[in-house]
């Protein structure tokens, strides 16, 4: 499993206007873009970077793009949006009814953070990677990625965590009062997803390690972890299964242990 797909790279081609909100060139000849409910302000650097921000409703946004890179944040109705891009990437930042969105990403990566109805989503993608981080109903989703790698975290309501590293993939997605975190490595791919108020965490680590934890049971739990080529699978509502191939493969889980 390999999500390096997910690398999502905002781009946008803006002009410099006058404005009342901040409109000016970065460190390095870069653009800066900061609206404190001050309507749409963008700019463009010398060094071929553009910003837009664009805050209304009490809500405040601030974009900054440097290096060849692209930032915008967009937020409305109290919340706030955050984007920053460096080293010819690309950085989304969208906010609304009172939440909180940050997106940053380096060194050609792309990072989007989506939230709403007073939620959290935190992007973070470096080194050719992607991280999307979306966020609905007071939930909170964490997504990180780096070294040609590609994270995602989807949450309503609960707690999604998904960190990437070495060209891995890393899935994490949450709702109905769960918790999912998923961490791959070293050409790992990890899934963790719960509807339900299931505590789910996938953990895979070296090239062709696969580890999947997927609940749908009230109350239950399922942890997974793989090593060294080895995939398992469980839901726990039924017996997992383990495939150690050369490496290792665990499952903990209320459907069973393997």
């Amino acid at each position: 499993m390999n999500m390096k797909g997910f690398v999502i790279v905002a781009t946008a081609t803006v002009w410099m206007f006058a404005s009342a909100g901040v409109n000016a060139h970065a460190a390095g000849g870069g653009a800066l873009c900061k609206s404190k409910s001050q309507g749409d302000i963008t700019a463009t650097g010398t060094d071929g970077s553009s910003c837009e921000a664009d805050a209304a409703g009490g809500a405040r946004a601030t974009a900054q793009a440097v290096g060849n890179s692209g930032a915008s944040a967009f937020s409305d109705h109290t919340a706030s949006a955050s984007a920053k891009a460096t080293g010819s990437s690309g950085a989304l930042a969208e906010g609304d009814n009172g939440s909180s969105a940050n997106a940053n990403a380096g060194g050609s990566s792309g990072a989007t953070a989506e939230s709403d109805h007073g939620a959290s989503a935190k992007a973070k993608a470096n080194n050719n990677s992607g991280a999307t981080a979306l966020a609905d109903s007071s939930g909170k989703a964490i997504a990180t990625a780096n070294g040609s790698s590609g994270a995602t975290a989807e949450s309503v309501g609960c707690p999604a965590t998904a960190t990437a590293k070495s060209d891995s993939g890393a899935l994490a997605t949450c709702s109905g009062g769960g918790h999912a975190q998923a961490t791959a490595t070293n050409s790992g791919g990890a899934t963790a997803e719960t509807d339900t108020t299931c505590v789910v965490s996938a953990k895979a680590s070296g090239s062709g390690s696969s580890s999947e934890a997927l609940c749908h049971v009230a109350a239950g739990f399922v942890h997974v972890t793989t090593t060294g080529g080895g995939a398992a699978f469980g839901d726990g509502a039924n017996p997992p299964t383990c495939t150690p191939n050369s490496g290792t493969a665990k499952v903990h889980s209320s459907g069973g242990n393997c």
